[in-house]
């Protein structure tokens, strides 16, 4: 499972909640269309879990943009509302990637006047093959003086 795949993960899972807003990934370019949403992964940890296992920790990040006024603000209720709506969205403390279910560990929420974001601290696991990547050590020569 790739950071590409948990992105597309959450795409899906927003399109299936909310299928006429617009996901960006990436950037959200000049003059673009609202309601949105921006939809990145932050940083990424790998941790050695033992053996074969390999520990994944990764942060998503959903910015939600919905339409402004003239001063460029959002109706910040409003905000809050689709605020809580994507946390809901997640708190199941899983999604399908695939034919994988990644770990939602923590949500976390902030708004301002412009936009409200929404971080999903993520975490899951992979099972190496147990192929050997460099030969075994078979000889030491020991020379002790």
């Amino acid at each position: 499972m790739t950071q590409i795949d948990i992105m597309d993960g959450m795409i899906r899972r927003l399109r299936d909640r909310w299928p006429e807003v617009i996901c960006y990934t990436d950037y959200v370019p000049q003059g673009f269309e609202r309601p949105a949403f921006l939809v990145e992964v932050g940083k990424v940890v790998q941790e050695e879990a033992g053996g074969f296992d390999t520990r994944f920790t990764m942060e998503g990040k959903i910015t939600i943009y919905l339409e402004t006024d003239l001063y460029h603000h959002s109706h910040v209720p409003a905000l809050c509302q689709r605020e809580a709506e994507v946390m809901a969205l997640f708190s199941h403390g899983y999604f399908p990637v695939g034919d994988r279910n990644p770990h939602v560990d923590r949500i976390q929420g902030e708004h301002g006047y412009d936009q409200a974001q929404v971080t999903l601290s993520i975490s899951f696991s992979e099972r190496w093959s147990g192929e050997e990547q460099y030969p075994l050590l078979q000889n030491v020569s020991v020379r002790i003086k």
